[in-house]
């Protein structure tokens, strides 16, 4: 079966969006992204993560060992 030119382009914007996100998920960056939502919700945070989709917008969630979470967009 033959891919649309639609299916194709929203293949090829996946693509490019997630190259584009990967530069974001190294340990430095995660770090200094967590170290600045720490400096406005202080906490014992455990756990960083990224929720993979927001256009060009990085939607990060940082967990707490209290159970709260913060949710930011950098």
């Amino acid at each position: 079966m033959q891919m649309t030119p639609d299916d194709l382009l929203w293949e090829q914007a996946e693509e490019t969006s997630h190259k584009w996100l990967i530069q974001f998920l190294g340990h430095d960056i995660l770090t200094s992204i967590a170290s600045f939502i720490l400096t406005h919700n202080r906490g014992l945070a455990t756990e960083i993560d990224i929720l993979k989709k927001g256009s060009y917008n990085i939607p990060v969630v940082l967990k707490y060992r209290n159970g709260s979470t913060v949710d930011k967009s950098v």
